[in-house]
């Protein structure tokens, strides 16, 4: 059985078998000649759910769990194709060497058009960017196969937290370096005085040790020391969810924090949603007054109640038409079509 939590990510003992099979099914049955996971058919992707399903159970219908399990598989194909082109594909340089660098389980037709992919002009300075990028981080990710996710779930559970609360954990244990330096470790010492005081909430990851030391999270898609397939308002809503429920089913819950704290964490929590649906949707009206140039009618535009003419072109009855009452130059920030509108 699979665990699936409020956010969405499998977390539990067996998340991290889910993981690796979900790779190893991946490398069987996804061809790499497909330049990107969106071109690869569908039947294949079908192929390595249906094998999962055979093997795994989940704690959520399987329609959603199938949601979940296919946005983990894009990134554990371009592992597939990075580990070709670290192994066999390695000091490679002439085309017929990168042929004969086939592996022996490999399809001959699917090997030569992964190896002419990888030499298309742009891909090999598109790679070496970005191995240039990797080579500058000077803190890594050292849980192996383990998700921030179940890494979290895990220290949660050990130390009688709620998810939110052990984010900061989570990082300092995957990120110790040889040195045993690790830099959010100082920011939590803080941040613990002040949850002990009471004046701060221990889950509130806008403003954790993490986001004190790297920031406010930008990325759209994930969540730093989170799971790069959850968003910071995916992670907000669920914080209330999990709030919710702890309040209702644990009031005595082990979590540091006080009872203050306790009532207060809803409407910290409702605040910041807020704040998220508010700068969306001023984002929404700042892309409808930025439509300067979209037409505001379509086809054909003529004038007054008999108006047949087009700057001066007689319009056939056949065409489209679109007749204002007179001449108006332009509608708010919206300009009208001269001859004939793009949509028409």
């Amino acid at each position: 059985m699979v665990t699936v939590n409020l956010y969405g990510r499998p977390v539990g003992d067996n998340a991290d078998k889910l993981a690796t099979r979900a790779g190893k099914l991946v490398r069987a049955y996804c061809p790499v000649k497909y330049v990107d996971w969106r071109q690869v058919p569908d039947n294949f992707k079908e192929d390595v759910w249906f094998k999962l399903l055979q093997e795994f159970e989940f704690n959520v219908p399987n329609h959603l769990a199938k949601m979940i399990v296919m946005r983990s598989l894009p990134q554990k194909f371009r592992t597939y194709k990075h580990d070709l082109r670290t192994g066999p594909l390695l000091g490679k340089v002439t085309m017929q060497e990168k042929l004969d660098a086939r592996p022996v389980d490999f399809d001959s037709d699917c090997w030569k058009i992964f190896v002419e992919n990888e030499s298309i002009p742009g891909i090999k300075e598109k790679h070496a960017k970005y191995s240039e990028n990797q080579k500058k981080r000077t803190i890594h990710h050292t849980c192996g196969r383990e998700s921030y996710a179940n890494k979290i779930h895990k220290l949660a559970v050990k130390e009688g937290l709620v998810a939110e609360a052990a984010r900061g954990l989570a990082w300092m244990d995957v990120h110790v370096g040889k040195d045993g330096k690790e830099q959010v470790k100082a920011a939590r010492a803080r941040r613990k005085e002040l949850i002990d005081a009471g004046l701060v909430s221990a889950l509130d990851f806008e403003n954790d040790e993490i986001a004190e030391v790297f920031g406010p999270d930008k990325c759209r898609a994930g969540l730093l020391g989170y799971s790069p397939l959850v968003s910071k308002k995916q992670a907000l809503y669920a914080s209330v969810a999990t709030a919710v429920m702890n309040a209702n089913t644990n009031p005595t819950i082990t979590a540091p924090r006080t009872d203050h704290m306790v009532e207060a964490l809803l409407p910290k929590h409702t605040e910041l949603i807020t704040n998220v649906v508010l700068q969306v949707m001023a984002k929404q009206q700042q892309n409808q007054h930025s439509a300067s140039t979209n037409p505001a009618v379509g086809g054909y535009v003529v004038y007054g109640i008999d108006g047949e003419h087009c700057e001066g072109l007689l319009v056939q009855p056949e065409e489209r038409k679109s007749r204002l009452p007179e001449a108006v130059v332009s509608s708010g920030d919206r300009k009208l079509s001269g001859r004939k509108s793009a949509i028409c």
